[in-house]
């Protein structure tokens, strides 16, 4: 069986074209796989990045708690000159109820005995 030029040109045509949509799609594929690449190397960066902030989040958390710790002995330490001067009063009013106590025994003491004594 031979084949015609018209068929052979035809088939020539279709084989030339189809060459051609091979190197296209080639070329496409490449693209294609470069951009995959990219994908893949983003969501590793990513990964990376949500690894980094749970840390973050973790040091924030044990900087909070140091925090509150600190503000708790800033006022205790605010506090503490306050309760002193309380407490200095409580005595100083014990001081004095007790020395005006002394004096009005005393008094009465000295004119019981002046009493008897006459």
């Amino acid at each position: 069986m031979a084949i015609s030029d018209k068929d052979f040109y035809e088939v020539k045509a279709d084989v030339q074209s189809n060459t051609k949509d091979i190197v296209d799609l080639k070329g496409r594929m490449g693209d294609v796989e470069k951009k995959q690449e990219l994908l893949y190397e983003m969501n590793s960066n990513i990964a990376l990045m949500a690894q980094s902030l749970k840390r973050v989040e973790g040091d924030v958390g044990e900087m909070k708690v140091e925090q509150r710790e600190v503000a708790q002995k800033v006022t205790a330490l605010e506090n503490a000159p306050a309760q002193e001067t309380l407490s200095n009063i409580k005595k100083i009013k014990i001081a004095a109820i007790t020395a005006v106590a002394t004096l009005v025994a005393t008094g009465v003491a000295g004119a019981i005995i002046a009493a008897i004594a006459k």
